[in-house]
């Protein structure tokens, strides 16, 4: 099983990943381990700035080279399937809903923007000025990453099999939802 978790910023998508994870007692990946793992490998090497969630440079490279658009969509599918050898686990970002479009649970998370700059303002012990703008800052790069690779709209309801309000339900109320979810498809598959 795949679940893949695209999320807006301040909507604690690790904590969520990682009780799924626990859960259903797969493997975690989130973008520093995802990372990681890529340093080890040669993906790293070939994919820079596919990791790194930098969508300019890898533009200007596009340019640069003369690269269609098909090209630059099978980057995330390259470089993911290159780094994620296990058909299985939960995946936080890197465009996972459109790597594993198929075969994955792909769940979108948003919520209140105060909640979730009262939520960056905690986690970074920062202004609420400066988490509000950090909020916006993230959700404007990880947007631009995700359009840029897949030519979807991020957070686009239909790319997703399950949108949720993170700030209405909490942690634990989603990773219920998931579960729910998934237990309920299982059902009707048989």
């Amino acid at each position: 099983m795949i679940i893949t978790i695209a999320r807006e910023c301040g909507c604690d998508g690790d904590k969520i990943g990682e009780k799924l994870a626990e859960h259903f007692s797969i493997p975690f990946y989130n973008k520093k381990k995802i990372q990681k793992i890529a340093e080890k490998s040669d993906a790293f090497g070939r994919f820079p700035t596919f990791f790194g969630e930098k969508e300019t440079s890898d533009f200007l490279e596009a340019i640069a080279m003369d690269m269609d658009s098909d090209v630059i969509r099978s980057i995330p599918k390259k470089a993911m399937k290159a780094v994620i050898t296990e058909p299985q686990g939960v995946l936080i970002g890197r465009c996972g809903n459109y790597v594993y479009n198929e075969q994955a649970i792909k769940v979108f998370l948003s919520g209140d923007k105060k909640k979730r700059v009262q939520t960056i303002k905690e986690k970074h012990g920062c202004t609420e000025r400066e988490a509000a703008r950090l909020v916006d800052k993230t959700d404007e790069k990880r947007s631009a990453y995700h359009n840029y690779y897949t030519g979807q709209e991020w957070g686009q309801a239909g790319n997703y099999d399950l949108c949720l309000d993170e700030t209405a339900l909490g942690v634990d109320g989603v990773v219920k939802m998931i579960c729910t979810y998934i237990e309920l498809v299982a059902a009707k598959r048989g």
